[in-house]
C-alpha cells in the first residue's frame, strides 16, 4: 500500500534528492465526509503508479486519533505533506466547513504543488479564494493529465 512517509525514506537521504528524481508522491487533502470520495481517487493514483499519502491508511495518525493526540495528529499529517511534492485538495461543500483543509493547504503551499479537484456542488464562484490560486482539476481529462 502507498503510503509517502514510508516510501521515499528509503530510497533517497533527502527530500531535495527525492524530488530531483521527479517522483511523484501526492499528499490527499479531503473533509472526513468526503473519505469514500477520497479512497477511490487514492486508489486511482496507487493504480497509475503514483504514491499517496492518504490519511485512511496512515497506522500512526490512527492511533493518535484514538488516543487524543493533537500533536501527533498534527505531526502526522505535517509529515504527510513534508514527504509529498504535489497535494491535491478535494472540495466539495462539506469542505467549506472543514478546519483541517485549509490547515493542510496552508502548511503544504510552498512544500508541493497544489491542486484543486473539484466535486459535485462546487463551481468556481464557490471556491474559497485561496483555492482560486491553485491549478484546477474539473474532469477526469484534466486529471489524468495530472496523472
Amino acid at each position: 500500500m502507498a503510503l509517502n512517509r514510508y516510501y521515499w525514506p528509503t530510497k533517497f537521504t533527502s527530500r531535495l534528492d527525492f524530488l530531483k528524481q521527479g517522483v511523484k508522491c501526492v499528499f490527499l487533502s479531503h473533509q472526513k465526509k468526503d473519505k469514500e470520495e477520497a479512497k477511490k481517487i487514492a486508489d486511482y493514483l496507487i493504480k497509475a503508479g503514483i504514491d499517496v499519502y492518504f490519511d485512511e491508511y496512515d497506522k500512526d495518525l490512527k492511533i493518535h486519533h484514538q488516543t487524543n493526540n493533537a500533536v501527533g495528529v498534527t505531526n502526522s499529517i505535517k509529515m504527510g505533506i513534508n514527504n509529498s511534492s504535489h497535494m491535491i485538495v478535494l472540495v466539495s461543500p462539506n469542505t467549506l466547513y472543514s478546519t483541517w483543509v485549509p490547515f493542510e493547504i496552508g502548511y503544504g503551499y510552498d512544500k508541493t504543488e497544489v491542486f484543486t479537484l473539484c466535486l459535485k456542488g462546487i463551481t468556481k464562484g464557490t471556491l474559497p479564494e485561496y483555492l482560486k490560486a491553485t491549478k484546477i482539476i474539473r474532469d477526469i481529462y484534466d486529471f489524468n493529465i495530472f496523472c
